[in-house]
């Protein structure tokens, strides 16, 4: 893309609108690149032992930012404080995002619903997605990919390990539509 972009400046004659039309999608090209970078640094650090660093996190404040940072439409019900690292839930996050927009063609919007126990926070996660037709117990196992010539198979084996170092649990679901609970460490105060 950036040669064809070199070569369209080069030419005197070169059409704008095209010009931008490349540009923004090196772009996004480039960014989507850098995120599957990030999740296999990612990946590679938790894979090897690496920590996290856990503090009381807003996760309703979070996760309204990034789903504003994504463009993803969003529906929070409750507000919970959870103790984990913010880093991590930011993949998390962004990877579900993704997952939504990948592999629901009908996707409209995510439902979050915080509940928070004497010990933890339980996050649904509900994109109103179809019925999953793959096997559900082979979800979040690395490079699993059904059928799908989309994403690298990491995104959820990732969140799982993400998860886990943070002392919580993914939990995945099926009734129909594919939803996901995460567990988390609940949080008395922020600081």
């Amino acid at each position: 893309q950036a040669e064809v972009i070199r070569d369209m400046i080069a030419d005197e004659n070169h059409d704008h609108s095209q010009l931008t039309g490349l540009t923004t999608r090196l772009i996004q090209d480039t960014a989507k690149f850098e995120h599957e970078l990030d999740k296999g640094l990612q990946l590679s650090r938790i894979e090897q032992g690496g920590s996290l660093t856990l503090v009381p996190v807003d996760l309703t404040r979070l996760v309204k930012k990034l789903s504003h940072k994504y463009d993803v439409p969003l529906e929070v019900h409750g507000e919970a404080v959870v103790l984990a690292d913010e880093m991590a839930l930011t993949m998390i996050f962004r990877n579900l995002f993704e997952n939504s927009r990948r592999h629901n063609p009908d996707f409209k919007s995510v439902r979050l619903t915080l509940s928070a126990q004497a010990q933890e926070v339980r996050c649904h996660y509900d994109d109103q997605g179809p019925a999953f037709e793959g096997d559900r117990k082979k979800l979040g196992t690395l490079f699993y990919k059904h059928k799908s010539q989309k994403g690298t198979g990491i995104g959820l084996y990732l969140i799982e390990k993400l998860m886990l170092a943070q002392q919580g649990l993914l939990r995945i679901s099926q009734q129909g539509a594919l939803t996901f609970t995460l567990h988390f460490r609940r949080a008395e105060e922020l600081p």
